[in-house]
C-alpha cells in the first residue's frame, strides 16, 4: 500500500522509530491516561475494539516490557477477554485529547486474577498483563482536540 500511496520513505521511517519497549519519556504519558482503546481478535482473525476507562493512572507500567490495565465489572460478555484468551495478540492506542499525542502499543496479553496484581487497581475483578511487543507514535493528523468536561463515575 506504501509503494500505492508513494508513501514508503516516511512508512520506513515510522517502521523505524518503533521499539520493543516503552521508552522512559512515554512512561509518565501512559500512566497519566484515562482512556485507552483496545484491538483483539479472536481464534479465526474476527477483530473487536473496545474502551477501557478509569481514573488517570489506571493503566500501569510496572516494566519498559510490561504494562497492567484493570477489568472493572461491565456487562458480562467479555468479548475483548475472552478473545484474549484464545489470541493474545492485542493492540492498545492511548490518546490525550488535549495535546492530540498519540501512541500505540502491540503486544501478548494474558489475563490475570492474583490478588498482588488486583490489589494495584482497586475495584477490578481481573488484570490484563501486557509484554509490550511494539511501542511507537501515531499521527496526529484529522485528530480534534477535546478536553474532559466531566470525570466518568464507576457504575456500582
Amino acid at each position: 500500500m506504501q509503494e500505492r500511496a508513494g508513501t514508503a520513505a516516511i512508512g520506513a521511517q515510522v517502521i523505524a522509530a518503533k521499539t520493543g519497549e516503552i521508552p522512559a519519556a512515554l512512561i509518565e504519558f501512559v500512566t497519566e491516561r484515562d482512556l485507552l482503546f483496545l484491538a483483539t481478535a479472536d481464534d479465526t482473525g474476527r477483530c473487536d475494539a473496545s474502551v477501557r476507562a478509569g481514573p488517570p493512572g489506571f493503566v500501569k507500567v510496572l516494566d519498559p516490557r510490561t504494562v497492567l490495565f484493570p477489568d472493572f465489572p461491565g456487562n458480562g460478555s467479555f468479548m475483548s477477554l475472552g478473545n484474549l484468551m484464545v489470541n493474545p495478540h492485542l493492540g492498545l492506542l492511548l490518546i490525550d485529547f488535549g495535546t492530540r499525542q498519540r501512541v500505540r502499543i502491540n503486544g501478548r496479553a494474558r489475563v490475570s486474577e492474583a490478588p498482588e496484581l488486583l490489589a494495584l487497581c482497586p475495584g477490578a475483578e481481573r488484570v490484563v498483563l501486557v509484554e509490550v511487543e511494539e511501542v511507537f507514535s501515531n499521527c496526529q493528523s484529522y485528530l480534534p482536540r477535546m478536553q474532559t468536561v466531566e470525570p466518568a463515575r464507576a457504575r456500582r
